[in-house]
């Protein structure tokens, strides 16, 4: 024998808005529905422009909606029922807060490239190059990139003798 019920168990459906605290809508909030027996997430989503979110097909049980936001303060609403003659549930609006943290220090380090190009000219910083120790400046320049020492022990750059070696 089948017996089928005009009852659905899953026709409920909880809204309501999310705003910040000068009363002002929250677009893209993450809104998620809570059953509070365990927990445990039952449906997610995000709210509109106007800072409306809506859970649809909800089965009958308690439960509590828990939001999060990107420099917002998260809150959860009071627990709520979904009962079985009850079409809508409209959780009364949660109003988020600024979350503001201060960082204690911020520490900004830099350093520069052993070999760098600029304007044209090629740039050694000798005190970058872990080569720099204990050599002298005729040793570095014969490791860098593009410069060779002929015979006579003239600068070659790329082959040619016409480099111009300035020293700070």
């Amino acid at each position: 024998m089948l017996f089928l019920s005009g009852i659905n168990l899953f026709a409920q459906i909880a809204d309501g808005f999310i705003k910040d605290a000068k009363n002002n809508p929250l677009p893209s909030v993450t809104v998620k529905l809570v059953r509070v027996s365990d927990s445990v997430s039952i449906l997610t989503t995000k709210t509109d422009t106007k800072g409306f979110y809506r859970f649809d097909r909800i089965a009958l049980g308690n439960y509590m909606v828990k939001t999060s936001a990107v420099g917002m303060q998260s809150i959860s609403s009071l627990p709520f029922s979904i009962k079985q003659n009850q079409a809508i549930f409209h959780v009364p609006v949660l109003q988020l807060k600024e979350e503001i943290k201060v960082l204690k220090e911020v520490s900004v380090t830099s350093a520069k490239k052993a070999i760098e190009m600029s304007g044209g000219k090629l740039v050694f910083n000798v005190d970058q190059s872990p080569a720099a120790s204990g050599s002298t400046a005729y040793e570095l320049l014969q490791r860098m990139p593009g410069v060779s020492i002929d015979q006579d022990e003239n600068l070659l750059l790329k082959g040619s003798p016409s480099v111009n070696v300035m020293l700070d």
